[in-house]
Order: structure tokens, then C-alpha cells, then sequence
């Protein structure tokens, strides 16, 4: 006779990611875009990145830059950043036209590319590691 155990202790629990939860799925989104961002700003905490204080225009780029990942690389609905955020929508608006305008310079649109490849990299890979 086998004796039963329970092999999805809390701890083993938090690591996986159900690919068919939606909500999992934007929080690793979400988590994959800070990750990749807050290697650009290596001087930012992530917590400032996530809620930036007032006057620190780095980490409202940064900030901007992850909301615009989001959307255009991940393609979540702005609704939903709005939801995952907690920001009014003009706010999440205007993250992503400043984001564009600031795409038209080369030195920029290149970070950008390498960050928004890092945050799709980051997904796979848990996605990867929880279809495993």
C-alpha cells in the first residue's frame, strides 16, 4: 500500500504558474516587464519603479516603459492595465503616446528593444518552466 502525500506544499505551490489562469498570466507579465525594465535602471528599487515618487522622473519612465511593454508587446488591453495598475486611464494614455514619442530617437528605440525582448525572454521562460 502507498501511503498518500502531499506533494503541492505551499512553498513547491508558489513557483508554478497555471498558463490558463489570465490573472496569473498578467501578473508574470507584469512581473517579466519590471524585471527586464529595472535592468536599465539599475539605481531604481523596483518598489519605485512600481510606485514612483514624486519628482523622480526616472522612475516614472521607467514606469511608462513598462506599461507600454504591456500593451504592445504583450497586447493586455488597456483596461486591464488600468485594473493591474490602478491608474486612471488618461494616466495610461499618455504613458504610451510618450513612450512613442520618445521611440522616434534611435539611442532609445534600441534600449527599448532590448528591454521589451528581455521581458518577452522572462515570460517564455516561466511559461516554459510551468508547462514542465
Amino acid at each position: 500500500m502507498v501511503a498518500a502525500c502531499n506533494l503541492w506544499t505551499p512553498d513547491v505551490r508558489s513557483d508554478i504558474v497555471n498558463p490558463y489562469s489570465e490573472v496569473e498570466r498578467l501578473q508574470v507579465m507584469l512581473s517579466c516587464s519590471l524585471k527586464a525594465v529595472s535592468g536599465g535602471f539599475k539605481h531604481l528599487p523596483i518598489r519605485y519603479i512600481i510606485d514612483p515618487p514624486r519628482g523622480l522622473f526616472d522612475a516614472a519612465l521607467a514606469r511608462q516603459i513598462v506599461i507600454h511593454i504591456l500593451h504592445y508587446q504583450f497586447e493586455v488591453p488597456r483596461r486591464r492595465i488600468v485594473a493591474i495598475q490602478a491608474r486612471q486611464r488618461t494616466s495610461i494614455s499618455l504613458s504610451l503616446q510618450v513612450i512613442n514619442r520618445r521611440l522616434m530617437e534611435p539611442v532609445f528605440a534600441k534600449a527599448y528593444q532590448k528591454w521589451a525582448g528581455r521581458a518577452m525572454d522572462l515570460f517564455f521562460k516561466e511559461i516554459r518552466k510551468a508547462a514542465a
